[in-house]
């Protein structure tokens, strides 16, 4: 409650304004409000004492609070910055956005600098069902929020992201700049065109470097830039309102989805292995060199220390690979002594004959390796150059137009990529990574199935076998740290004959998406056909700026 003293004229008589709603949620509804007096001597009228008044209530009317954070070394925040804040302990768990207004920092120990943030501005609470929401919310109001920020020049936020930190090395020769649009907190980056993103280095003095300018007008949001080039000024990011598009980057859609095989495993009979019928954890097209069309599928062959075998396996866990023709019929097998079910792999063509980035484990730790397909072959894992060493369980993929290998660290919801020749010459540094928790996705309430990278670009796919969960297939890229879309399947001619389709294989190679589900007709049949889907799903194309030598030229003069 805040008094208006000799102001009752334009207040109804009272002197005091309140908030009653407040007062039910922060005082219990009791009948003594919380009192504040405040005053303000520059005001001469009665409606503008008032009028003031109730924004000062606004900003009394709740509890205040404010963030004190550990930063790492390499974390740049001035006061005044906009900064994210995750808090994993409050209930419910929340996403705060706030200004840094202290900052503490030491030379001598830098792990013990530390940021205040607080409500300089509104803290935007954004749970999991927001987040979950979000493509259905752009969907409807991307052309809404882009009149806004129009309208409102405070609507849009340009972050500039560093993700190799804001100091230089002697043994750095670039570093990457990454840019990051918001309109009233939502993510819009994945609409944005190349061009929409307006780079500049200006001076002390103001002036633009217009060469760096015209030199990444349609770089988009990623710059790699050496030292020299920002010598002369500081880089800055705008947004070109004209080339936020309608269209997201990547939209899925299944009315033009295809089948391309059904593999039935009822009697295994298929496999002359196992008999098994197990379910293929993941399929994917061979697309070039001896077994072009072909396809290579992974399922478990040994998922448990206990479990009895045909073949002579050493290790715990086992997996199989199996080569299917161009309609998915069985032609021959290999076996991984030493790896487990076989959730995510990549095919890498060399000298004509596929290679299979895959997981495999020791019984101790767990490794990446690049494994030639070997007809009807046991392979031991003791045998393979093995990379990227842990003690935590891992997975991955391969993108074969870029030659990079996605990683899952499969407890942390970490998915990331590493360009693959550095891996093989044993380097461990991630090129880029995200959080599936960061998009609205839950490691306890979801069952992750398997993930494919390509680009900038990661998608990944859930559902449970027991059709507990929604059967969901979410993108995001991994530069700009956003999320693409979350989608959730349809079916429409699966589901009418079946009650199971669990999704298993999500692959992507920047035409097609191919999907495999593992479906039964009933829950209790033992019967299973793995079902693989080829879906169009086409990146944005994307408008550019040209230059031309009229650009110099002085204007026309009559």
């Amino acid at each position: 409650m805040v008094r208006t003293v000799q102001r009752q004229d334009a207040n109804s008589g009272s002197e005091w304004i309140f908030d009653a709603t407040a007062n039910d949620e922060y005082n219990a509804g009791n009948a003594n409000y919380l009192e504040g007096v405040t005053s303000n001597t520059s005001i001469n009228t009665a409606a503008g004492l008032l009028t003031w008044g109730k924004k000062v209530l606004a900003y009394y009317n709740h509890p205040r609070s404010n963030y004190t954070v550990t930063i790492s070394p390499d974390f740049i925040a001035a006061i005044g910055d906009s900064v994210r804040v995750v808090d994993l302990e409050d209930d419910p768990q929340q996403a705060l956005s706030s200004r840094v207004i202290q900052q503490v920092e030491s030379e001598a120990t830098p792990t013990s600098n530390s940021v205040v943030l607080g409500e300089f501005t509104t803290l935007a609470l954004i749970t999991p069902s927001l987040i979950n929401s979000l493509e259905n919310k752009l969907n409807t109001s991307i052309s809404d929020l882009i009149q806004d920020a129009l309208s409102d020049n405070t609507a849009l936020v340009a972050t500039i992201l560093q993700p190799d930190g804001a100091d230089w090395s002697s043994s750095e020769s670039t570093k990457r700049f990454i840019g990051h649009v918001e309109i009233y907190g939502t993510d819009v980056t994945s609409y944005c065109e190349a061009p929409a993103f307006v780079w500049n280095v200006y001076n002390s003095s103001g002036s633009a470097d217009t060469d760096f300018y015209t030199t990444h007008r349609n770089d988009g949001y990623l710059l790699e830039l050496s030292k020299d080039e920002l010598s002369s000024g500081s880089l800055t990011l705008s947004i070109d309102t004209d080339y936020i598009s309608d269209t997201n980057v990547l939209e899925m859609n299944e009315d033009n989805g295809s089948n391309l095989f059904k593999y039935s495993l009822s009697d295994g009979s298929d496999d002359s292995y196992t008999g098994s019928v197990k379910a293929f954890q993941y399929v994917q097209p061979i697309t070039s060199g001896t077994y072009e069309g072909y396809y290579i599928a992974s399922r478990a062959y040994k998922d448990s220390p206990s479990t009895t075998v045909s073949l002579s396996v050493t290790h715990d866990y086992a997996v199989e690979f199996l080569l299917l023709d161009s309609s998915g019929t069985y032609q021959s097998s290999m076996v991984i002594d030493g790896s487990r079910h076989g959730a995510d792999f990549g095919i890498q063509v060399v000298d004509d004959l596929p290679y299979i980035w895959t997981q495999v484990y020791d019984d101790s730790n767990y490794y990446i390796s690049r494994v030639k397909y070997q007809v009807n072959t046991i392979v031991a894992v003791d045998k393979l150059t093995t990379y990227y060493k842990s003690t935590r369980h891992i997975t991955c993929n391969y993108d074969a137009t870029n030659n990079m290998v996605g990683i899952r660290l499969t407890y942390l919801g970490q998915l990331s990529v590493i360009d693959a020749d550095e891996l093989m010459n044993g380097s461990t540094e991630l090129k880029y990574s995200i959080l599936v928790t960061d998009f609205g996705y839950s490691l306890t309430d979801q069952t992750f199935q398997s993930f494919t990278v390509y680009g900038d670009y990661v998608l990944w796919d859930s559902g449970k076998v027991d059709m507990s969960d929604k059967r969901m297939l979410y993108c995001a890229n991994l530069v700009t740290n956003s999320l693409v879309f979350s989608y959730e399947w349809e079916l429409v001619d699966i589901a009418a004959s079946n009650d199971v389709y669990e999704p298993e294989t999500v692959y992507y190679d920047g035409t097609n998406l191919y999907a495999g589900f593992n479906v039964k007709n009933s829950t209790t049949s033992t019967d299973k056909v793995e079902y693989l889907q080829q879906y169009p799903l086409a990146l944005r194309a994307d408008s550019s700026v040209s230059f031309s030598d009229d650009d110099d030229s002085e204007d026309e003069t009559e």
